[in-house]
């Protein structure tokens, strides 16, 4: 199953928004998003972090380590 693990940017939801929330927005632009897509590219699961993703000292995301 296509997942995308989000870790929300806390300047876009800084108005005090519950994770059920930003969980709600976050699934209803991807729904949008998945629209222009094919079917076999499309997300089926969103799920949220609630810690920043561990990164490399040239600040990207360490892809074996997300889980």
């Amino acid at each position: 199953i296509l997942t995308a693990i989000i870790y929300p940017d806390s300047a876009i939801y800084a108005n005090g928004e519950t994770a059920e929330d930003i969980q709600k927005d976050l699934t209803a632009k991807v729904t949008a998003l998945n629209k222009t897509l094919p079917s076999f590219k499309q997300i089926k699961k969103v799920e949220l972090r609630e810690t920043e993703f561990v990164k490399t000292t040239s600040k990207k995301t360490k892809r074996n380590l997300v889980q």
